[in-house]
């Protein structure tokens, strides 16, 4: 079997990140009904430390036609990066 040239290797690589992408943002929409491509800012503030000292944030995700939503507790942020699950 002949082997893909690291060109296509890079771009399949990317086709596959950006598919999880899309993924996440589509579960983040279903669960809070806020669609990513529309928020402007999300401001993390540190909330509590949970019994392994593990700092837990409240999110301020501010949307672009200038609405605010509260997320104590979660980290909007890294949920839509892929780094916490939701």
């Amino acid at each position: 079997m002949k082997q893909l040239p690291d060109s296509m290797k890079e771009k399949l690589a990317e086709a596959y990140r950006l598919g999880e992408q899309l993924d996440r943002q589509l579960r983040f929409e279903a669960k809070f009904g806020i669609k990513p491509h529309e928020i402007a800012r999300i401001v993390l503030s540190a909330g509590t430390m949970s019994r392994g000292q593990v700092v837990k944030y409240n999110s301020t995700v501010t949307m672009k036609n200038g609405d605010k939503h509260s997320f104590p507790l979660m980290n909007v942020k890294a949920m839509l990066d892929g780094v916490d699950d939701f």
